[in-house]
């Protein structure tokens, strides 16, 4: 189990690591986005085996690192790898990076993914701008709070806006949908992907949520 003593402990190694790194922003790289980290002007890459109490990814195609640098002019903390419910880690140990970037400053998070389109609109590769999800993971990472409020949306309408209004000036086509998460790692069945569908989601993966 993690506790704040284990956060404070892997934020202050990350700390004496990088000389009091703070970032604005955190970035959590899917499924073949790993090669962004050639955009960034990378300052520290550390093993995530090298932090303490930080978990380490068993994908194969996810590295590993978490990397500290500049992009676009801010300062980002950025997990080239992710974890996920099926490498049998809790939903606590899979958020807990993202505690730990609180705790380094950042304010934003940018999580992205690769995942299954239900929408019989989309089309492959589409990008997919989450405004909402449905967990069937029966777990939370919300678990320990009672009953947290859904009043207002859980995908940031300003930050939604800005991603749309970006991919307008790149002339880049974007949807926007709804994510339902299951357990994996085995991909669903083709009843499952009519379920899911009927349920209201446009994709369906097993990660972010």
């Amino acid at each position: 189990m993690r506790t704040d003593d284990h956060i404070t402990a892997t934020h202050d190694f990350l700390q004496n690591h990088t000389g009091g790194y703070t970032a604005d922003i955190g970035i959590i790289l899917g499924t073949g986005l790993g090669g962004l980290v050639k955009d960034i002007n990378i300052h520290h890459r550390i093993d995530y085996k090298e932090i303490p109490h930080f978990p380490v990814s068993t994908v194969e195609s996810h590295h590993g690192n978490l990397i500290l640098g500049e992009i676009s002019g801010k300062n980002a903390v950025v997990m080239q790898g992710r974890f996920h419910y099926y490498e049998n880690y809790s939903h606590e140990e899979i958020t807990y990076p993202v505690q730990v970037m609180k705790k380094m400053g950042v304010k934003v998070l940018i999580v992205s993914n690769a995942c299954g389109g239900l929408n019989p609109i989309y089309k492959k590769a589409d990008l997919m701008i989450m405004r909402d999800h449905i967990n069937f993971h029966y777990d939370s990472p919300l678990k320990n709070f009672r009953f947290p409020s859904y009043n207002k949306p859980l995908y940031s309408p300003e930050l939604i806006a800005l991603a749309e209004k970006a991919a307008l000036i790149n002339e880049i086509s974007v949807r926007k949908g709804v994510y339902l998460s299951l357990h994996g790692p085995a991909l669903e069945t083709k009843a499952e992907y009519a379920m899911v569908r009927k349920f209201g989601a446009d994709a369906v993966g097993m990660s972010t949520i």
